[in-house]
This record gives C-alpha cells, sequence and structure tokens, in this order.
C-alpha cells in the first residue's frame, strides 16, 4: 500500500538526547573514523532507548529525539508511567553512555538531557522519494527548554514532566518558567521507591500508532532505494 500523509493526536513523554563534542570531531577525524565513532555510540543509546520501552523518531544532527507514545485518550496514570519510563532510561543512559572516548585525538562525546510530557500532534509528510515522521507541539518546547539547562551528563525535566514524577524521583531545581515554576534536574530515585519505569506501560503503548508508522517509514525508504 503506498504511503499517504496523515496526522494522529498523541500523548508522549519525550526525551531529547544531545551529543556533546561532536563539531569538535569533525574538523579532526576523517570521515571513515568519524562515522565509525557516531555510528558505534548512536547504536549504544538506541540499544537502550529501545530496551526501555522508547520510539527513536528522529535524528536531528548530533542528537535524538524518542518518545514514550499514547493513544490521545489514554490515562494522566499511563502518561505518568511513560513519563518514569522516559526518566529512568535517561538515567541509565547517563549511567552507561555519560561519555565515549575518542583515543584518535584524545577527545570525547558526551550527553545531556532534557524531558516533557503532554499531548502532541504526529505527522507523516513527504512524498514518493521521501518520508519523514514528525512531532510538533508544547512537548517539543518544553524538552528544548529544559535541555538548555541540563549540564554535561544530567538530565532536566520540564515542570510538565516533573508533575507527573516528583512523587518517585529526587530533584533540585533548575532555572525557572515565566510562570515561576521552573524546570527540575533529574536525581535518583527516592528512598524506597521502586522504579516505576520498569513496570512499563506495554498495554497503553500497543495502542499507539508511532511503532507501526515508523516501520511504515522504513518500508518506504527500502522501496524508494530499490527503485533508484
Amino acid at each position: 500500500m503506498a504511503l499517504e500523509a496523515s496526522s494522529w493526536e498523541l500523548r508522549v513523554a519525550l526525551l531529547f538526547v544531545d551529543i556533546s563534542g561532536f563539531t569538535n570531531l569533525c574538523t579532526r577525524l576523517d570521515i571513515d573514523c568519524l562515522q565509525r565513532h557516531i555510528n558505534t555510540y548512536f547504536t549504544q543509546l538506541i540499544d537502550i532507548v529501545v530496551a526501555r520501552g522508547g520510539d527513536v523518531l528522529r535524528f536531528a544532527g548530533d542528537a535524538i529525539f524518542c518518545s514514550w507514545s499514547l493513544a490521545p485518550h489514554a490515562a494522566d496514570e499511563d502518561l505518568a508511567l511513560a513519563t518514569a519510563a522516559a526518566c529512568a532510561c535517561s538515567l541509565e543512559l547517563n549511567r552507561k553512555c555519560a561519555v565515549y572516548p575518542i583515543p584518535e585525538i584524545a577527545a570525547e562525546l558526551s550527553i545531556h538531557s532534557g524531558v516533557g510530557a503532554g499531548p502532541v500532534h504526529a505527522f507523516r509528510v513527504g512524498g514518493a522519494e521521501r518520508w519523514e515522521f514528525l512531532l510538533a507541539g508544547d512537548v517539543c518546547r518544553q524538552v528544548a527548554e529544559a535541555e538548555v539547562h541540563a549540564a554535561k551528563v544530567e538530565t532536566v525535566v520540564s515542570p510538565e514532566a516533573w508533575r507527573l514524577v516528583c512523587a518517585h524521583y529526587e530533584g533540585e531545581p533548575r532555572g525557572e518558567w515565566a510562570g515561576g515554576e521552573g524546570p527540575v534536574l533529574l536525581g535518583g530515585l527516592r528512598a524506597a521507591t521502586h522504579d516505576p519505569g520498569e513496570r512499563g506501560v506495554s498495554a497503553a503503548l500497543s495502542e499507539c500508532l508511532v511503532a507501526y508508522e515508523l516501520l511504515q517509514l522504513q518500508i518506504g525508504r527500502a522501496s524508494c532505494r530499490e527503485r533508484v
């Protein structure tokens, strides 16, 4: 079946992971060496995101957008679990993929992240030779503004997302939004608290079209390459 432009409403927990140090590499490594290191590091990050139930929606230069996506009628409790899963994923990324060494030039790559949550519109856009899956909505603003406040190997959570997970995680205020409520530096689990992200949100996630749509886009791209 041919792909067509489409749109959907979703509720999502969105994790934006930004890689620092990439620009420096571009001027100091040959293209093959650079590609090898980038692919290795991205694979490490993606493997953890997928294991935590997330979808990698798109690559934005040296950053990735990851989503735990729910149907628009999903309950607040499900959104809270999705947001907890995104936070748990980010903390695991910080533990296991904090720094990636580049021994050839004694340099390194590192990550810092932002988390947001809420309703979005998803779009499949493009044409016969190229299709993309995009998100638009306030959650995109949330992660962009939260990530700005994150230092090396830190995750900062938007106020909207923090309200959903604050019962489970320690946090430290970072900056301030115009309304007075600010982003929060994500800490560890509160004492005697189990990781809510471990409970998963598979039942709610199964209602969502995101994973299916990403698969369809991959099939469509493969088909385009075959015709060339």
